[in-house]
C-alpha cells in the first residue's frame, strides 16, 4: 500500500532556522521531513528534494528517491527491489499513484 501526504498551504511544513531543532512541527525534536528522510535512510534510500543539498555518505545510498519539496511518502520497496535485482537497470522510475481516496479526516469546530 501506498502513502503519500501533501501538506495543504495552511499547515506549517518547513520549520524556521534548523531542520533538526524542536519546535512546531517537530516529533522528538526532529521535524517531520527531517525524520521521514531518515526512515528512508535507515533502508539505505537518501531522499532528495529540489533545492536542497545533501551530503552523501563515504560508501553512498544504495537508492536515490526523488521526492517533492515537502512530500513524504511510504510504500513497500519489494517490487521495486526485485524488478532492480532481475533486470539490472541503470534507472528505475517508479510513479505513484493514489487511487483510493482519503477515508480519513477530521475538522476542527470552535
Amino acid at each position: 500500500m501506498t502513502h503519500v501526504w501533501v501538506p495543504q498551504s495552511s499547515e506549517t511544513v518547513e520549520p524556521e532556522g534548523d531542520q533538526t531543532t524542536g519546535g512546531p512541527g517537530s516529533i522528538w525534536g526532529e521535524h517531520i521531513t527531517a525524520l521521514h528522510d531518515l526512515f528512508w535512510a535507515s533502508r539505505c534510500v537518501q531522499v532528495v528534494r529540489p533545492g536542497r543539498s545533501g551530503t552523501v555518505e563515504r560508501h553512498g545510498p544504495a537508492l536515490y528517491l526523488l521526492v517533492g519539496e515537502s512530500q513524504l511518502v511510504h510504500f513497500s520497496l519489494g517490487a521495486a527491489l526485485k524488478r532492480l535485482h532481475w533486470a539490472s537497470p541503470r534507472l528505475l522510475r517508479l510513479r505513484i499513484v493514489v487511487h483510493e481516496p482519503i477515508d480519513y479526516t477530521e475538522h476542527i469546530e470552535r
